[in-house]
């Protein structure tokens, strides 16, 4: 009886001593979510071949610096406040689209009677 509770005890021993050394389960890191600070590219002096659909949109207080936009529509489009005095080949129609405050050069002025088909000397 004495063996058997002998070889009960070391087996005993051995399992905690066989728990000791295994390390303990550690759990995955989380990727934790960093913003970064939006960024901010300014399309100036570029000369993209694309056309814009800015129908319904609000483009209040844009500046289209050197832009051409000849193949751009504005139709209802909130233009309050945006400056095209650098902007060239755009057609806008006035009736169609808000235009309170909107800057213009008087060399572009024309972009906004095309609709009227008129010969601006």
């Amino acid at each position: 009886m004495k063996k058997i509770g002998m070889i009960g005890c070391l087996a005993f021993v051995l399992t905690l001593q066989a728990g000791a050394q295994t390390k303990p389960a550690v759990a995955p890191k989380k990727e934790v979510y960093q913003a970064v600070a939006t960024k901010t590219n300014d399309l100036v002096h570029t000369a993209l071949d694309a056309s814009f659909d800015f129908s319904n949109a609000t483009l209040s207080g844009v500046k289209f610096e050197n832009c051409d936009l000849s193949k751009s529509i504005f139709d209802a489009t909130n233009l309050e406040k945006t400056d095209f005095s650098t902007a060239i080949h755009f057609s806008i129609h006035p009736e169609n689209n808000k235009l309170s405050k909107t800057k213009f050069s008087n060399e572009n002025l024309s972009g906004l009677l095309n609709k009227y088909d008129l010969d601006i000397i």
